[in-house]
């Protein structure tokens, strides 16, 4: 009887432990420290963006994503352009990835499907940066430049493929955006085309703009 006691007692310490070993494949992630300890974990799957409201995590380091799942949870994400990825990498929830490749960023609003397309589609893509030559809009750079009382927007396509048109987005703390313009996109080309815009702020202080890029489709990016 002992016997039975004691082998009953193992199955269930060992029911405990395998329980425990699949709650630390989710990894909650308030600040680019967390993200990044999270992301180079390799126990862990799944990342989830945690903290209250909406909020912005930049990342800088090169982190491993390949086969893991990250949960925007309504926050916005900058990762830099070598971060490691492939089929498996996954993008869900409301929010915003932005890429930082070289200086040029390339922000992807909300409409992840896009940019987890891409990255289904790129099958030999090891780095996000690889990426962009499979998202519909290949972005060279977007800049803003003070001249006076006159903020000058410039941005440069490499390409673009069934693009409709260009969203450009204002906002005074850097998380919640208005809209500032609408603009119409070359549809397709396969040479840098050139697009500016004038935006004439009403104060002093720090001003955050967003380009965002529609197909034809109603898609964006």
């Amino acid at each position: 009887m002992k016997y039975f006691t004691t082998i009953i007692a193992l199955l269930t310490f060992l029911a405990v432990s395998t329980t425990v070993a699949a709650q630390a494949t989710n990894c909650n992630a308030t600040n680019a420290t967390q993200f990044v300890t999270c992301a180079n974990d390799n126990a862990i799957s799944k990342i989830t963006l945690s903290g209250t409201g909406s909020g912005s995590v930049v990342v800088t380091a090169i982190t491993d994503l390949r086969g893991k799942t990250i949960d925007m949870n309504n926050k916005n994400l900058t990762l830099p352009g070598g971060t490691l990825i492939n089929t498996s990498t996954v993008f869900v929830g409301n929010g915003s990835v932005t890429l930082n490749v070289d200086g040029t960023t390339f922000t992807n609003s909300s409409g992840r499907d896009v940019f987890n397309n891409a990255i289904q589609n790129c099958t030999t893509c090891t780095t996000l940066a690889q990426v962009l030559a499979f998202l519909p809009v290949e972005l060279l750079s977007f800049e803003a430049s003070l001249k006076e009382n006159v903020i000058l927007l410039n941005w440069t396509t490499a390409s673009e493929t069934s693009n409709d048109f260009f969203l450009l987005e204002y906002s005074s703390n850097g998380t919640q955006f208005t809209t500032l313009a609408t603009l119409q996109s070359k549809g397709d080309s396969h040479v840098e085309q050139y697009y500016q815009y004038l935006d004439y702020p009403a104060s002093k202080g720090q001003h955050y703009y967003r380009l965002s890029q529609y197909d034809l489709d109603g898609t964006f990016a």
